[in-house]
């Protein structure tokens, strides 16, 4: 639903962007044509002026506002993903004793095995794990897990 209101308002905006153009361009053939007389002139220089620069003014404005919005649920959807990864870690984490391969990782979380080792890395980073690697050549992250009691 909203990228149905971001691709009408990025239409709008395109339409209103296209008439205050050609309300400019008409007023600047007007003004420069010498056959024109001085009263069709000034309606034609008043007429694009009250609809060439409130539209283009409303356009610009709208454009604004998309662009910032759509900013916003990019922030927004980034945020979502990173919260989704941490619970599919932890519940990796949980169900393996704190043992966890970048391979595993990227199959769980659904995400390439580059951005699985970079999660890896920086959470091996930020939390202090040790590496082992298995008898098949694979780096394993090993995560101390708080004790229960």
């Amino acid at each position: 639903m909203a990228q149905s209101k971001h691709i009408v308002g990025f239409g709008l905006s395109a339409i209103g962007l296209l008439l205050g153009l050609i309300c400019a361009a008409r007023v600047i053939g007007t003004a420069l044509d010498s056959q024109a007389s001085p009263l069709q002139k000034r309606k034609i220089l008043m007429t694009g002026l009250w609809v060439g620069i409130p539209t283009t003014v409303g356009a610009l404005w709208m454009l604004k506002d998309l662009t910032h919005s759509s900013q916003g649920m990019l922030r927004q959807r980034q945020i979502a993903n990173a919260k989704r990864l941490q619970l599919i870690f932890h519940k990796a984490l949980n169900a393996n004793n704190g043992k966890i391969s970048a391979i595993q990782f990227a199959m769980l979380a659904e995400v390439a095995l580059d951005e699985a080792k970079y999660y890896l890395e920086d959470w091996a980073n930020v939390l202090d794990a040790d590496l082992e690697v298995d008898a098949a050549g694979i780096v394993v992250y090993c995560f101390s897990l708080p004790l229960e009691s």
